[in-house]
C-alpha cells in the first residue's frame, strides 16, 4: 500500500514531470474537499504576476518566485494526494507566517479570480 500524505494549505508539491514546476496549496479544503493549486514559476519570467515568494521563504525557493494566480485551480485534495508519488512529490510547507501573506496578497490580486477569493480565510 503506498502511503498517502495528509495534504493542508501551505504544502508545497513539485511535479515530476519537465518542466517540473513546484505548486502550493494555498487554502484550506472547502465544503466540496477542494483546494486552490497555484503553479510557480521564476519571477524573472513573471512579471505582472505581483504574489511572489523571495528567498528565505523556505529552503526550497532559490530564487523570485512567482504565483501564476490566474493559472490557479480548485482540486480535490484527495486527487491530489492520489497522485503522490507518480506526478507530485511533497517537498514541504510554508509557514504560518510566508502562507498568510501569501494568502492575503492573493486577495488583493487582480490576478485570482473574485469566486477563487472566497476561499482564502
Amino acid at each position: 500500500m503506498i502511503h498517502r500524505p495528509i495534504l493542508r494549505a501551505g504544502h508545497i508539491l513539485k511535479s515530476n514531470h519537465h518542466p517540473y514546476h513546484p505548486f502550493i496549496i494555498l487554502s484550506s479544503p472547502n465544503k466540496d474537499n477542494e483546494v486552490l493549486f497555484v503553479m510557480c514559476s521564476d519571477a524573472r519570467k513573471n512579471v505582472g504576476q505581483n504574489v511572489r515568494l523571495h528567498l528565505g521563504d523556505h529552503p526550497f525557493i532559490i530564487k523570485e518566485t512567482a504565483l501564476i494566480l490566474r493559472r490557479a485551480i480548485r482540486a480535490d485534495i484527495a486527487k491530489i494526494a492520489s497522485r503522490i508519488p507518480s506526478d507530485f512529490a511533497v517537498i514541504g510547507s510554508l509557514s504560518e507566517e510566508v502562507l498568510r501573506r501569501l494568502q492575503n496578497e492573493a486577495k488583493a490580486s487582480r490576478n485570482l479570480t473574485t469566486d477563487f477569493k472566497e476561499d482564502l480565510p
